[in-house]
């Protein structure tokens, strides 16, 4: 460490802050010598640079000169013009607080966050604050980067709190303002709304404290950011003419201060309200007075965004072929900004498509359709819907070849000393005796420099493998129907129309043959009739769960209303794409709503769809060619790992049946393992899991809307567990299944995010490595659920995945079995 240098030689706490300074580049450098071996220090710093707070490291460099290790080049890499002006600011006693570890970690932050490594940035934040937890500036700052740069609304708001709280004791109301500014932003923010009461309410309070504090204090930039907050409350609640008003007013005070960039904003947004209210030639006209200073300040965001508002202007005026190509100009500047910001975690990466985007896709869809290109429209849906899941999938795998390519480089680094080693024993032995000499040693040098040879062409294919893995992208059309065999796939798409509506299109593919449907039903309606449907199955009783259930006093029982229901929803999403299956197994493709919607359980004329189809499910085309091209081979099916019953500490939560679920298992499986009651726990679960083919959990599940990472799986507490396998701990598994069983309640549900990605425990183990997943809408029945998983793994011995399931629900229907028995359970991933 650099602090251990500088304490092994007695100069920390003993030497002024000027002469100490002059000592931090060696520090620095051994430190990264020790770590690299031979570099190229220019070359490193310059690596460096780009990553961290360059205050330090010009400081490092500046010392190079006098550096005796002769490695150091003289040559500056950096000149004082490199450092940004907004770093020097920070530096009024540059000296003291580079030896301040919160100041450190709090800079160095920032300058991951300005780099675009966000991941980076929350983490030296964090660091800052967990010395210092009152920390003003990694608070203030923390807060800006879930807001601006990530879009996790619910974390801005708790720091900006805070940040709020700690400026508010020293009196700052200059700083105030500028938070109560970002604060209302947060709660105006569709995110943090969406389905919570009075955030507008709050958003609106906020921004009038932040005009207030702004006045208050002369501050004119924080008051042209309140007035344009207040502005787009007054959108929201539609008061067009009130939200004009304040733009204008905001759009002033830039002007005269020459903030052309805030300005060319404000012109921006007032095309965004203009569009919003149907005046869309007054839209165009200020979306085209700002794109050529976005285009001069190559700001691709905003040149993205104002591409997308000018499409949005032309479908509305039926303008297609000019929507059309806007559109198109506004997604592939989006790509190209997703790659270039560096999203390097899960989360951020889903944000980015959910949040800042979606619309555009949708617009992009839309536009397609209209001018009849179809297959585009299909690539621009793989865009959207498989983009985030895709990078969950590939980053997995990404990180693991990234951390076995680190273990071959070091493994390299070693060989290449050994041969050198050898090269010197050689040329002592050659002295000795004689250059006609042939020495054991020589033996072994050539076994390692084959050795040496083998492993730089390996780690050269495993660096094109990684190469590939960085970018997974979605799958056009042509490339979705090559790996499409005896199944038809059917994906559906919700998009949001220009007039606010829902539209449902339904894509219908084969390996010769491509299809849309459009079908036509508002938002409400279709979220209204599926919920209708789950309300008919999940609350009839017990005692009223069959099929020849007849009337009781005159009211129609709630089995009607569920045939009724599931006709109507037959007659919706099914019959348009029903001319169009050839093939006896169905893969679906749901979307937003349509996930909660079990489509085995849709009947036509009283037959349901599983009776006539094997069906399973993916979240998209693209997704499902990851699962079947990463199939895994030669798998035993004798080899299961089950867990049932597990002890919860509370006699209510105890399932008999699921119990003798598992034992059937075991009998039909002699190689499997077993783990009941306090056995069937968490540990166990960590600890085996990899080194099955098939994990069964016959046990509770528990969701949680509100942190969908937190939802988990119950199993018996530990020493070293409390019980709750949560979704961000089954992500961090290594599997090698091809199927898990979730025989729990509740199971393939998670949140239903913009992002399209349903967070829950379903994709959190097939990210983890399992190929197919068996998962439930809702809670099931655990003396019949018992029955169907007896028949499935008998069926299993002798038929795919996906037929097994089928004939043990088709088994439930013949036993006069309703759908609430069978329904719920889906397989997702690899069919076979």
């Amino acid at each position: 460490m650099v602090s251990t240098y500088l304490l092994e030689r007695g100069l920390l706490g003993k030497t002024p802050y000027n002469k100490l300074l002059g000592y931090l580049p060696r520090a620095f450098l051994l430190r990264f010598h020790s770590l690299f071996g031979k570099v190229n220090y220019n070359k490193l710093l310059e690596r460096v640079l780009k990553k961290t707070n360059r205050i330090i490291y010009y400081s490092l460099n500046m010392s190079m000169e006098n550096c005796s290790n002769p490695n150091c080049a003289s040559k500056k890499t950096v000149s004082l013009a490199a450092i940004d002006s907004s770093d020097l600011d920070f530096c009024d006693e540059p000296q003291k607080k580079l030896l301040d570890p919160v100041w450190v970690y709090g800079r160095m932050a920032y300058r991951y966050q300005k780099l675009g490594f966000y991941s980076d940035a929350e983490k030296y934040f964090k660091k800052a604050l967990a010395i210092n937890p009152s920390d003003i500036f990694s608070l203030d700052k923390l807060g800006n980067l879930y807001h601006y740069s990530v879009n996790n609304e619910e974390q801005a708001e708790v720091y900006y709190l805070r940040a709020i709280a700690a400026f508010e004791k020293l009196g700052d109301k200059k700083k105030l303002a500028g938070l109560y500014n970002s604060l209302g932003w947060v709660y105006h923010s569709d995110q943090i709304n969406r389905g919570k009461r009075g955030y507008m309410d709050r958003a609106f309070v906020s921004f009038q404290k932040a005009l207030a504090l702004s006045k208050e204090t002369g501050n004119e930039w924080q008051e042209q950011r309140a007035l344009s907050g207040l502005a787009a409350v007054y959108d929201k609640r539609i008061n067009f003419e009130k939200s004009i008003e304040l733009k204008r007013k905001s759009m002033e005070i830039c002007k005269r201060n020459g903030w052309t960039s805030t300005y060319m904003s404000r012109v921006s947004s007032l095309a965004v309200n203009y569009g919003h209210h149907g005046k869309y030639d007054k839209a165009l006209e200020y979306v085209a007075e700002g794109m050529p200073y976005w285009k001069e300040k190559k700001n691709l965001n905003m040149i993205a965004w104002s591409y997308g508002i000018f499409g949005r202007a032309y479908l509305a005026q039926g303008k297609h072929e000019e929507a059309y190509q806007a559109l198109k100009k506004s997604v592939e500047i989006m790509e190209k900004i997703r790659l270039r910001n560096k999203l390097d975690t899960d989360k951020y990466k889903r944000d980015f498509m959910g949040y800042q985007w979606k619309e555009r896709y949708n617009w992009m869809i839309e536009a397609s359709l209209t001018t009849n290109r179809e297959a585009e429209a299909f690539n621009t849906i793989q865009m959207y819907k498989a983009r985030a899941l895709l990078d969950l999938l590939g980053g997995k795998k990404f990180n693991a070849k990234r951390k076995l390519l680190t273990e071959k480089e070091k493994e390299k680094r070693l060989l290449l000393a050994k041969i050198d080693t050898l090269k010197g024993k050689i040329d002592q032995e050659r002295q000795i005796l004689g250059p006609g000499g042939i020495t054991r040693v020589e033996r072994t040098l050539k076994l390692e420099q084959s050795k040496y040879e083998k492993l730089k062409e390996d780690i050269a294919n495993s660096r094109q493998e990684i190469k590939s893995l960085e970018n997974i992208s979605p799958s056009g059309l042509k490339d979705v129907q090559k790996f499409i065999k005896n199944f038809t796939l059917v994906e559906y798409f919700v998009a949001t129309s220009m007039k606010k509506n829902l539209k449902v299109f339904a894509c219908i593919i084969t390996k010769d043959n491509f299809t849309i449907q459009k079908i036509n039903i508002s938002q409400e309606k279709l979220k209204e009739k599926i919920t209708q449907f789950r309300e008919a199955i999940l609350q009839t009783s017990k005692s009223q769960r069959t099929l020849k259930l007849e009337e009781v006093k005159g009211r129609k029982p709630k089995i009607s209303q569920e045939k009724e229901l599931s006709q109507e929803l037959y007659n919706l999403l099914i019959k348009p794409v029903r001319p169009y299956i050839k093939t006896k197994i169905i893969y679906i493709s749901p979307d937003n709503v349509l996930n909660y919607l079990p489509f085995q359980a849709l009947q036509n004329k009283g037959r349901y769809l599983v009776e006539d189809y094997a069906i399973a499910y993916t979240p998209s085309a693209s997704v499902l060619k990851f699962f079947l091209k990463n199939r895994r081979q030669n798998n035993n099916k004798e080899r299961i790992l089950a867990f049932g019953n597990a002890n919860l500490r509370d006699p209510r939560f105890k399932l008999v049946y699921a119990e003798k679920e598992v034992k059937k298992i075991a009998r039909l499986f002699p190689q499997s393992r077993v783990f009941l009651g306090d056995e069937a726990n968490e540990y166990t679960v960590k600890l085996l899991s990899g080194d099955y083919d098939i994990l069964h959990f016959a046990i509770h599940g528990q969701l949680n809307p509100e942190e969908p990472m937190l939802s988990c799986l119950r199993l018996s507490p530990d020493k070293e567990n409390d019980g709750y396998l949560h979704v961000r701990e089954i992500f961090d598994l290594n599997l090698n299944a091809s199927l898990v069983v979730l025989s729990a309640c509740d199971t393939a549900l998670g949140e239903l995010t913009l992002g399209n990605e349903v967070v829950g425990l379903t994709r959190a183990f097939l990210f983890a490595g399992a190929s197919s997943v068996i998962s439930t809408l809702w809670n099931i029945d655990d003396e019949e659920t018992s029955i169907l998983m007896t028949d499935f793994y008998k069926n299993l011995k002798t038929m795919s995945k996906v037929e097994a399931l089928r004939e043990a629900q088709v088994a439930m229907i013949k036993r006069a079995k309703a759908p609430y028995y069978w329904a719920a359970f889906g397989l997702f991933g690899d069919y076979r």
